[in-house]
């Protein structure tokens, strides 16, 4: 690995960027471009944002960055990212504060979280009923909650930037985005949870078909409570 000049990428963004931009790496390496747009920030009080794509390329195993456990050259930029920001917050002070939400998110391009429907092959309607048995649930078995959700936030046209709040909603979970006006019901939902849900006044409801666990009148429920209060009900 031939590691970018820092210090050049930072001047050459002070001259082309200004606060508010948002710069993209495709080619990110080990994350020079984001430590470069971190350290600029932090020393301007700036708040340019970058987007670092990399392939997890394996690293040659004579690598230092191989020898002390990273596999990948995207591994390798993950680091880098964190210790870069654990630098910056440990050089600030009340004169030269490090720069609010100071902090990345890391995603993995995998397979979706949900069973994509397939009509080739079907030719009798044993094997309809058997394709409709198995989307009885539209996520995958073993999907994580958190995948899910942050598909689910691309789906919806949302960032994934997108503060998210979870909360707990009688004996269940609701994960909400702007100020609570999107509700994401991923895990568990019960009668108790409509209530609540519908007192927070959000503008939609998005709820995966699993957590009603086959029970149409509780699913029926909590669309009608959503139609009288104009909530728009999504089911997945």
């Amino acid at each position: 690995i031939t590691p970018k000049p820092t210090r050049l990428i930072r001047h050459l963004l002070s001259i082309g960027c200004s606060t508010g931009d948002m710069v993209l790496d495709f080619f990110a390496g080990t994350g020079t471009l984001a430590h470069a747009v971190m350290v600029l920030n932090a020393e301007t009080n700036s708040s340019i944002r970058s987007i670092s794509v990399q392939l997890p390329e394996p690293l040659d195993e004579d690598t230092e960055a191989y020898r002390v456990g990273y596999k990948t050259i995207a591994d390798a930029s993950r680091e880098r990212i964190r210790r870069v920001i654990e630098k910056i917050k440990s050089e600030s002070d009340l004169a030269n504060p490090a720069p609010p939400n100071l902090g990345f998110r890391s995603f993995v391009l995998a397979p979706s979280s949900f069973k994509q429907w397939r009509g080739d092959g079907i030719d009798t309607p044993e094997q309809l009923a058997e394709q409709m048995l198995m989307f009885a649930k539209s996520e995958k078995d073993g999907a994580e909650v958190e995948h899910i959700l942050y598909e689910l936030l691309l789906k919806f046209g949302q960032e994934l930037t997108t503060p998210v709040e979870t909360l707990g909603v009688a004996d269940g979970k609701v994960f909400a985005i702007h100020q609570r006006k999107m509700l994401f019901v991923l895990e568990t939902f019960t009668e108790a949870m409509i209530q609540p849900m519908v007192d927070m006044k959000p503008r939609e409801i998005i709820v995966i078909d699993g957590v009603f666990l086959d029970s149409d009148p509780l699913k029926s429920n909590l669309d009608l409570q959503c139609r009288d209060a104009g909530i728009k009900f999504t089911c997945l």
